[in-house]
């Protein structure tokens, strides 16, 4: 069925299917979407770094390491998007932070070793390199960070 679609068909599909309500539909299709330099794709993944599902967080982690390589364009759109829309990466991260809180703290004791972090931290610098200037952190910076 999806091979009759065309790439941004697809693109489409994966960002509608990263808001299904089963996490293992989420985490398929997230994938796809995790790094794509398409404006109107971003949001989804930035939704997506606040999920309660961290192995989901993780994947998009990895792709996200892949993609906002330092001067690369989906880095300078992501960035973009971090910059005009700072009150949905600041509710992301309270998100990510409080699901951290209640389900994930055994795993990880302190939040910077949690996969979100990570990728709040890749969409923080994105922004700044966008920017020029500092991103504000909605969260504690880790020990011994500035």
């Amino acid at each position: 069925m999806t091979a009759a679609l065309t790439p941004r068909q697809r693109l489409v599909l994966h960002c509608l299917s990263a808001v299904h309500h089963d996490g293992y539909v989420r985490q398929r299709h997230a994938a796809h979407v995790a790094g794509v330099a398409e404006p109107w794709a971003v949001p989804f993944m930035v939704r997506l770094a606040g999920e309660y599902v961290w192995e989901i967080v993780a994947d998009i982690r990895t792709r996200l390491t892949e993609a906002l390589v330092p001067g690369s364009e989906a880095r300078r759109v992501h960035g973009a998007f971090a910059a005009e829309h700072p009150e949905f990466l600041a509710v992301t991260e309270r998100r990510a932070v409080s699901y951290w809180n209640e389900y994930h703290r055994w795993w990880f004791p302190e939040f910077a070793g949690h996969p979100a972090a990570a990728v709040l931290e890749l969409l923080r610098a994105a922004a700044v390199e966008t920017t020029g200037r500092a991103w504000p952190r909605q969260t504690k910076a880790r020990r011994g960070a500035r």
